[in-house]
Order: C-alpha cells, then sequence, then structure tokens
C-alpha cells in the first residue's frame, strides 16, 4: 500500500498543488484547443476506465455507484467533445500519467484501492473544472468553448460529489 501512495503521489505532485484551488483566476492562459481536446480526451478516457475497474473492484457500493455515473457522464462528454471538436484531432489513448494512474489501480485492492480511486477522482476532477473554466472563459465562440461551457456544471457535480466520498470515513 505505501509503493502505491508514493507511487500516486509522485505522479500527481506537479499539478496536485494547482489542481486544489480552483477558485483561481480564470483565462489568464489561453488553452489552444488543440491543447484543451487533447488533455480533456485523456481525462475522460481516464475517468470511464478507472470507474469500469471501480465497479469490479471497490468495496463500497458508493463509489459503484459514484462509477456508475462516472461511466454514464463521461461517456457523454466524450461523444460530445468529438462532435465539438471540428478539425481538432481528439487522441484515442490515454496521456503517460493516465496510464501510470490505471496501472496503480490495476495493482490495488480492497481498501487501498477505494481510497487511490477516490484520490485520483477528487484531483482528477479539480483539474478538469479548472480546465474547463479556463477554456470555457477563452471567449473564442467556437464549437469546442461551447461544450466546455455546458460541461463544466457536471463536473463541478462530480467534483463535489467525489469530495464527500473522500471525506467520508
Amino acid at each position: 500500500m505505501k509503493r502505491s501512495a508514493l507511487a500516486l503521489s509522485l505522479a500527481l505532485l506537479p499539478v496536485a498543488g494547482f489542481a486544489q484551488d480552483t477558485t483561481l483566476p480564470v483565462a489568464v492562459i489561453d488553452v489552444p484547443p488543440a491543447a484543451f481536446v487533447k488533455q480533456a480526451a485523456s481525462s475522460n478516457m481516464f475517468e470511464i476506465q478507472s470507474s469500469e475497474m471501480a465497479q469490479e473492484k471497490a468495496t463500497s457500493e458508493d463509489l459503484k455507484t459514484f462509477a456508475a455515473d462516472m461511466i454514464a457522464d463521461h461517456t457523454k462528454a466524450g461523444e460530445d467533445m468529438h462532435a465539438a471538436a471540428g478539425d481538432t484531432p481528439v487522441p484515442e489513448e490515454l496521456s503517460p500519467k493516465h496510464t501510470a494512474m490505471l496501472a496503480l489501480l490495476t495493482e490495488a485492492e480492497g481498501a487501498e484501492f477505494d481510497m487511490l480511486y477516490k484520490e485520483m477522482q477528487a484531483v482528477g476532477h479539480a483539474e478538469a473544472v479548472t480546465l474547463f473554466t479556463t477554456f470555457a472563459a477563452s471567449g473564442q465562440g467556437t464549437d469546442l468553448q461551447k461544450f466546455a461551457e455546458t460541461t463544466l456544471p457536471v463536473l463541478k457535480e462530480h467534483k463535489t460529489h467525489i469530495d464527500h466520498l473522500v471525506a467520508m470515513p
């Protein structure tokens, strides 16, 4: 368990501090559409794949219910992003970071799996809220921007839900 927790800490170290404060000013950084799609697509695929794993491995019924919601909502988000992307290519593979995180979940069992899944979901949704907030505020008026605007409330709901689950014993 210590090995997995350490590996998770190292995998999330570059983003953990930034991801925790979603009250940062938005649209300070211009996120190009290709960068938004690349990051959003990998995150979305990770949400689905890790949640499919959670439906099999989680020990908590609350986590299994959360995972089912993630699969449904992120499957729809993926379809919507593909439709909104236009000429911007949508990656079909996970980023190295998300691949490593899935590998950690694959190795984990029982309470260790539950802890890792919850933590990864909490950090992932904080990152997603920040990314989507920034891109939605970019003022580009594109279909991708509209996608970010309409998806953002769902991501915020997910973040609130997983934050509640993390706080539970």
